[in-house]
């Protein structure tokens, strides 16, 4: 799957230090991919 520039870019911007678990990685809302 080949996501967009921007997307990955949204990706980045996003901050994931205080990511420690599956469950807080899974609670962050994600933004919707392109369709």
């Amino acid at each position: 799957m080949i996501l967009p520039m921007n997307y990955i870019n949204v990706l980045k911007s996003l901050d994931l230090t205080g990511v420690s678990d599956e469950a807080t990685f899974t609670a962050i809302r994600w933004p919707a991919l392109p369709q």
